[in-house]
């Protein structure tokens, strides 16, 4: 599976409010559907900082870290504002 990972929904970009450890997350669950055989392509990312903090989260998923649970404040976050 290959997945652009641009990672703009985090911290607001777009509208949107997702969070390092929801994409983290995500990236887990897909590489289950896939039997592990997934890539991420980092194609941009306008914020640095949230940039840094989903690409770790995302390769510690990578690497097997288990992501069992989302923090509340992730579920909390509204998906869209528009």
């Amino acid at each position: 599976m290959l997945v652009s990972a641009g990672f703009n929904a985090m911290g607001g970009s777009d509208g949107y409010n997702v969070t390092a450890e929801c994409f983290a997350f995500m990236t887990q669950e897909l590489g289950r559907h896939a039997e592990g055989r997934i890539v991420l392509a980092l194609e941009g990312g306008s914020n640095l900082v949230s940039l840094s903090q989903a690409c770790e989260m995302c390769t510690r998923s990578l690497l097997g870290e288990q992501i069992t649970h989302l923090p509340a404040r992730s579920l909390k976050c509204a998906p869209n504002t528009y």
